[in-house]
């Protein structure tokens, strides 16, 4: 769950995997089909927005009392819908997996499944962006961040461990609960860990349930996105755009 040090990733594209569903029981099967078409639904709303993509990047830093400094380069691609019956914008993280040797396909599969879920569970459509203007009139977006895994142009590359670990922003491991790779992952949007950690004495530390706390201690079911991730989210963005933003829980 700590992040180790640093290391920064590219931008670009590539579409997620096709997946199999053959070797699932029936109802974990269902549940991947309607991802799938959910998945189907956003790329549709997605290629039809009019606004160019653009890539944020965020230098992310915390000092510690150790050797060194915790840092990453956060990264991802945003685009703004305004012709959707609901204004949207769209956040795209990229990973690109690294996985181990004798970790099957279908390992992987369901893995970039419960990932996607849970991050989309976690945080789409949990905030609205308004967007003040001088001239023309204030609009609202709707806020949809996904992870996508590509095999190239990643934001952010992972490596995929067998069993149980120490995971962190860059090593994942399959048998961890999926709410852990959500909070890592959630690092490349910029957010900042919220837990008590001694080597980081000035960390602001909430116990409110939060995503980025200590969610293994307060309930991992009970772990939630908040309004002050929204006005982070916000203000990076709004200053990688040249949008005035504030946010608002939906």
């Amino acid at each position: 769950m700590k992040e180790a040090a640093q290391q920064a990733e590219a931008a670009p594209e590539v579409a997620a995997p096709v997946t199999s569903t053959t070797s699932l029981p029936p109802t974990q099967a269902g549940r991947i089909l309607a991802l799938q078409r959910s998945a189907g639904n956003r790329a549709v709303a997605q290629l039809l927005a009019r606004a160019d993509t653009t890539t944020v990047t965020k230098h992310v830093r915390e000092e510690t009392t150790g050797a060194e400094n915790v840092n990453w380069d956060a990264s991802f691609d945003v685009s703004f819908d305004e012709d959707a019956s609901t204004p949207t914008m769209w956040l795209t993280i990229k990973v690109k997996l690294k996985p181990d040797e004798g970790i099957t396909d279908d390992q992987i599969t369901n893995f970039r499944i419960f990932v996607r879920s849970r991050f989309s569970l976690m945080w789409d459509s949990k905030f609205i962006f308004h967007e003040h203007r001088t001239i023309l009139s204030d609009r609202d977006w709707l806020v949809r961040p996904e992870v996508k895994f590509v095999d190239s142009g990643q934001h952010l590359t992972v490596n995929l461990h067998k069993g149980k670990g120490a995971d962190n922003r860059q090593n994942w491991y399959l048998e961890s609960p999926d709410y852990t790779q959500v909070h890592e992952v959630s690092h490349q949007m910029g957010l900042l860990d919220e837990y008590a950690d001694v080597s980081v004495p000035n960390r602001k530390v909430y116990d409110d349930h939060s995503i980025m706390g200590d969610y293994y201690k307060e309930g991992m079911r009970e772990a939630t996105a908040k309004a002050r991730h929204g006005e982070r989210l916000a203000s990076i963005i709004g200053a990688a755009v040249d949008k005035n933003l504030t946010s608002k829980l939906r």
